[in-house]
C-alpha cells in the first residue's frame, strides 16, 4: 500500500504543471483502458484531457460519452459533436446524457461508471475557480476523493 497523496500535491500536480495527472486508486484495478468513462463538458480542460487519453481510447473495448445535467440541460448536441470526432479513431464511441437525480453530477458519474464496469474515466479538473471548489467543494474535488477507479485529469 502506497498510501494517500495529499490534495494540495494533486492539486499541484494538476493546475502547475500543465500536463494532465493519472490518478490511481490505492487499490488499482486489474485491468485500465478496456471500458473507458469520458465525463463530458463542452470546456478547455474535457477536451485537454480527452487530448490527452487519446491513446488510450483508441485501444478502449468501449467508450461511453457521459454528460450530466445541469441547470435542467444536458449538453446533448456537444456530446454529439465528440462522439463524431472520435468514431474515426474507435467504432464503440456511446453517449449517454444523465439527469442530476440526487443534484450531485459527481455521484452520478462515479454510479455510472461502475454501472457500466468502467475501468477509467476521463474528465476536465477543476472547471471552476480553483477557490471556489476548495471553499464550495465541486466535481473535480469529489472525484478525487471518491473514485474507486483511476482517473485521468487535465486543466
Amino acid at each position: 500500500d502506497g498510501g494517500t497523496i495529499p490534495m494540495d500535491v494533486v492539486d499541484a500536480a494538476l493546475m502547475d504543471t500543465g500536463r494532465p495527472v493519472l490518478i490511481v486508486p490505492t487499490r488499482p484495478p486489474d485491468q485500465i483502458g478496456q471500458t473507458i468513462v469520458i465525463a463530458w463538458k463542452d470546456t478547455a480542460e474535457a477536451a485537454s484531457a480527452v487530448a490527452a487519453a487519446m491513446p488510450l481510447l483508441v485501444r478502449a473495448r468501449q467508450v461511453v460519452i457521459l454528460s450530466v445535467e445541469e441547470d435542467a440541460k444536458t449538453d446533448a448536441s456537444a456530446c454529439e459533436r465528440l462522439r463524431k470526432a472520435l468514431v474515426w479513431h474507435n467504432r464503440s464511441i456511446a453517449v449517454r446524457c444523465l439527469p442530476a437525480a440526487d443534484g450531485d453530477p459527481a455521484d452520478t458519474l462515479l454510479r455510472t461508471a461502475a454501472k457500466l464496469g468502467a475501468d477509467m474515466l476521463v474528465m476536465g479538473g477543476y472547471g471552476h475557480n480553483r477557490m471556489r471548489e476548495v471553499v464550495y467543494g465541486g466535481v473535480t474535488r469529489h472525484i478525487l476523493r471518491e473514485a474507486d477507479l483511476p482517473v485521468l485529469m487535465a486543466h
